[in-house]
């Protein structure tokens, strides 16, 4: 008993070289996974953010142009064409309530949909400064129906698309 004591008394405690070494490689590869994970979780989120950015962008882009689109009194461009087939178009004159002509359009550069207005007047045509949505990236004004009073409106920012309907309620 005493022999198997003074062994015990004599060993050291300690880890080899090879020990370490393994720890330290299995350490990095969990490192490099966890560091994987984070990182794909931060351009999901990157992705989810941006998306939700784009239908937000539509949602009000749509809801400032069929406000305004839904008082007016006619719908100038675009119409429907002779043989009663639609027309779309980028752009959208319509004259409002007060009879000036309003136009809204998308800018390709600066994607952006921006808001024109023609005076009933001798006034020159003035845009907006602000614009009515910022980073979309196509829209097209469609003209249904045969009386020219109702307008879709496609709307399309990176992954989210919007469409909307408007039927003209003024005469």
């Amino acid at each position: 008993m005493s022999l198997f004591r003074h062994k015990n008394k004599n060993r050291t405690l300690g880890f080899t070289l090879v020990e370490l070494s393994i720890g330290a490689a299995l350490l990095a590869v969990l490192g490099g996974m966890i560091m994987h994970w984070f990182s794909m979780q931060r351009k999901y989120q990157e992705r989810i953010t941006q998306s939700s950015e784009g239908q937000q962008n539509i949602l009000m882009a749509n809801w400032k142009m069929s406000n305004e689109l839904r008082m007016s009194r006619s719908i100038l461009y675009p119409r429907p064409n002779s043989d009663k087939s639609i027309k779309s178009d980028t752009m959208i004159y319509f004259k409002n309530s007060c009879g000036d002509i309003i136009c809204y359009f998308h800018d390709k550069n600066t994607l952006e949909i921006k808001r024109c207005v023609i005076p009933n007047g001798v006034s020159a045509p003035t845009v907006d400064k602000k614009p009515i949505a910022q980073g979309i990236n196509e829209v097209f004004f469609t003209a249904v129906g045969v009386e020219n009073r109702l307008i879709d409106i496609y709307t399309r920012s990176l992954e989210s698309y919007g469409l909307e309907s408007i039927y003209l309620i003024n005469d």
